[in-house]
């Protein structure tokens, strides 16, 4: 037994050195790791053209052999100072042999990391010296601006982006939401001197961030801000010029509702304020005029493309129109409009039919001589005027009792008690016959009496049309 206790010693007293060593040297390792990484930082910024200089070589650590001990042996291996005056954690045996063997494994994927993180560094500095991407090939380009703080509106922000390229966009889509904007640009926009100019360009007290898309990724967040439409892959309309000869009038079509009209007049008064300004009922298109051609011109300029509002996906389409065809836009909204047939009607009928208290002109006979002035046939006249004015206010009355929606205590019956709990009564029970009848009954009563009354109106006109009749 005593033999064996040496045994145990001495491979303990081995196993404690072997350790020590290999904590020494991971911890030398990573000192020299450390000024490495010093080096080549200050290697790259003096001369980034140079090659890379590649990391040294690291020593492969040998893990350290299965400790055969016992648990008091075990403990008293593992509580041994790693330096001079630091204490390292008790640890298990297994938890070395991890921590050794991803040391070995790690060492590619470090350098991995090295390489990617010097990489970005160098980008960084570029956009922060203002260099453009490195673009090769022609064709278009496809920008995400990143950045713009609400509120915000699709004409500011496409003023901007165009002031900037100095080109016409081919697409263009702001999503207020999230603050971004999608671009299509030509060739010929130069996309380093766009980059130079929105890069990191101060907005509405925030940076903007321009970033260059690929083909597919443009497509894909334009569907998604688009909602999936099948315009989205279509390529873009080409819309001419304006139609007509440059004129004070102008006509504006391919407006999309829901919108309200005073939105509408401030849009054609972004340029110059028009005299004036007409929509038609359905909303789909509007005539204005100006003060003079070239206003007129600048109107048709800034509206005649624009995608207005922003959830029509439509663009406006602005033409001349001449004034005569404008005015008589306006004339048919002045004039009442008028849904039945004038009736032609003699100079003496039209005076003999007149309001109560009101005497006729000197100039006209009176009524006693003329031979159409009969008692019966102003009557007819007045009463036929009369029910045509009651079958309006019925319809009226019916309009507005069709909108007005039933609420839950007229569709359905509800409990006293709290919480209320609505229900209602199957069609085949007693209690529902018995309420559909009285329905009825009321329904009945109330369309008699109305009759009754409008009865009672009918008959003292009639009576007030006599005492009139007499009188004249």
């Amino acid at each position: 037994e005593r033999e064996e206790e040496k045994e145990e010693k001495e491979e303990n007293s081995k196993t404690k050195e072997e350790a020590d060593e290999e904590m020494k040297e991971v911890e030398e390792e990573n000192k020299g790791m450390e000024v490495d990484e010093e080096k080549k930082e200050t290697l790259k910024r003096k001369e980034r053209s140079s090659p890379s200089v590649s990391p040294p070589k690291r020593r492969k650590i040998s893990s350290p052999p299965p400790a055969s001990a016992s648990s008091s042996s075990k403990k008293s291996m593992f509580g041994v100072k790693s330096g001079p005056e630091i204490e390292s954690e008790k640890k298990n045996p297994e938890e070395t042999n991890k921590e050794s063997r991803m040391i070995k494994l790690s060492g590619g994927g470090e350098r991995k990391k090295r390489d990617t993180t010097e990489k970005e560094k160098a980008q960084s500095e570029q956009r922060e010296e203002g260099e453009g991407p490195e673009l090769d090939g022609e064709g278009t380009f496809f920008v995400k601006i990143q950045g713009f703080r609400r509120p915000l509106e699709t004409s500011d922000v496409k003023a901007l982006v165009e002031q900037k390229c100095g080109h016409p966009l081919l697409k263009f889509e702001l999503n207020k939401m999230t603050g971004e904007c999608f671009v299509h640009l030509p060739r010929s926009s130069e996309p380093k001197k766009l980059y130079k100019a929105l890069h990191r360009y101060s907005w509405n007290s925030s940076h903007l961030l321009l970033e260059f898309m690929s083909e597919d990724n443009f497509q894909r967040q334009w569907k998604q801000i688009t909602r999936g439409s099948s315009r989205v892959n279509e390529p873009a309309v080409h819309i001419g010029e304006p139609m007509g000869k440059p004129s004070k009038a102008i006509k504006v079509t391919r407006f999309v509702r829901p919108f309200l009209l005073d939105e509408a007049a401030k849009l054609m008064a972004q340029k110059n304020k028009p005299t004036q300004f007409k929509m038609n009922d359905i909303k789909s298109y509007a005539f204005a005029v100006y003060e003079s051609i070239e206003a007129a011109e600048a109107a048709v300029e800034h509206v005649h493309g624009m995608v207005w509002p922003q959830h029509s996906r439509e663009r406006l389409i602005a033409q001349y129109v001449s004034e005569e065809d404008a005015n008589a836009f306006f004339s048919s909204f002045s004039a009442p409009p008028s849904s039945l047939p004038a009736r032609t009607r003699s100079p003496a009928l039209s005076s003999s039919v007149r309001l109560p208290g009101n005497r006729p002109p000197s100039s006209i006979p009176p009524l006693s001589h003329h031979p159409l002035a009969s008692g019966p046939r102003e009557i007819t006249i007045r009463r036929n005027e009369r029910e045509r004015n009651g079958w309006r206010e019925r319809e009226e009355r019916e309009r507005r009792e069709a909108k007005r929606p039933q609420s839950l205590e007229e569709l359905f019956k509800r409990t006293e008690t709290k919480p209320r709990i609505y229900y209602q009564i199957s069609p085949n029970s007693r209690q529902f016959k018995e309420e559909v009848e009285k329905k009825k009954q009321e329904e009945e009563d109330k369309k008699k009496a109305e009759e009754e009354k409008e009865v009672k109106k009918e008959v003292k006109e009639e009576k007030e049309v006599k005492k009139e009749v007499k009188e004249d």
